[in-house]
Order: C-alpha cells, then structure tokens, then sequence
C-alpha cells in the first residue's frame, strides 16, 4: 500500500513542480514574483502547522482512512517546483527563443525542449520525493485508522509496539524492504544524478 502512495505521489510531484517550475522561470505574468515569494514563504511552516485544516477539508470530502487523503496534500511541493525553478533557469533563453520562432507554443517548448533536459533535476527530485514519501509517518498516522490500509512505517511500528512480539529478525527484516525501495529506484536514477553534478561543476 505505502508502494503504491509513494509512487502516485511521485509521478504527481514530477509533473506539478516541473511545470509550474518552467512557468516561474520563463513565462511573465503579473504577480509572479509575489507568489514565488509565497511559495518559498511555506517551506518554513511544518506540515503539523496546516495538519488540522487538512484534516477537515479531506473529512468533507469522506476520504479519511483513505489513501487519497495522503495523496492529495502532496500532490505538488514548494521544495519541488522551486528545485525545478534553479535548473530550468539555467537553461539558455537563446535556446527558448529558437522552439518559438519555429512555431512552438509553451507548453511544445516545455515539453519537448526544456523537459527532456530535465532529466537530472527530475531524477533528484524523484528520489527525494520518493524517499519521503515512502518513509512518512505522521500523515499516515493522523488520516489512516485501518490496519490493512497501514503504510510501512506505520507496520514497522505495530511490530515493535502494539503487536509486541519483540521478535528482532521481524523488525529487521521490515526494515530491510523499507530500504529495498529506495536503493533500487537509486540505482536507477543515479547516471542522471551524477551527469547532473558533473554538468553543474563543469558550469561553475
């Protein structure tokens, strides 16, 4: 079940963050330096901060004890578009000016010139959502109520808590495929990592 959460949120995170960091990088509209300002304003509250509200709006909508009720808080991120805000930046404007004198509309450049260029800011950003995801604990804690719908570390904790079998080959091995998850989608990503590091020092 936290597979499944993890994945739909990371797919969502992918494209929210990528494209409304292309729009704050390199469309103009009235207000996009306050609602950049806003956004960056949110990284310092803590999501215990807007816990109550959003307990409420999912409890109007009868997705309590459901797995949209995780979902849909983390559906886009601040950190996110603001992590494809820098790299899209970096991205030469001569470059954008090229696709639109040939006939390309926005979202044409967005997708097929300044997205496939992404590739190693969508890479960390992946495996940072991922990551996050796939190891939360709070929002699980305060939205799910049914064993069966539990996430991960929500099990891990039953195991060494409420269940209270003390078994340590158990535990450890819980947190053996909590680990498995991460590494593999690492071992993937890791060619777009590096390449993305080594692009930037050889920038520098």
């Amino acid at each position: 079940m936290g597979l499944k959460v993890a994945i739909v949120v990371t797919v969502a995170q992918l494209l929210t963050c990528s494209m409304a960091g292309y729009a704050f990088a390199h469309l103009r509209f009235r207000g996009a330096k306050g609602i950049f300002g806003l956004l960056l304003t949110s990284l310092m509250m803590p999501i215990q901060v807007t816990v109550i509200p959003t307990f409420l709006i999912m409890s109007g909508l009868n997705l309590i004890d459901t797995h949209w009720a995780i979902i849909l808080p983390l559906v886009t991120n601040a950190f996110g578009v603001f992590l494809m805000r820098q790299f899209f930046l970096t991205l030469p404007r001569e470059l954008i000016e090229a696709a639109r004198i040939d006939g390309a509309n926005q979202f044409t450049i967005f997708w097929r010139v300044a997205l496939p260029l992404a590739k190693p800011a969508l890479a960390s950003l992946a495996i940072i959502t991922f990551t996050n995801t796939w190891n939360s604990y709070f929002l699980p804690l305060v939205f799910l109520n049914s064993w069966e719908k539990m996430t991960l570390p929500l099990g891990m904790f039953a195991l060494s808590n409420v269940y209270g079998s003390g078994n340590v080959s158990v535990i450890m091995a819980a947190v053996g495929v909590a680990v498995c998850p991460v590494l593999i989608l690492f071992l993937v990503a890791q060619r777009q990592i590096i390449s993305g590091m080594v692009g930037s020092a050889v920038k520098g």
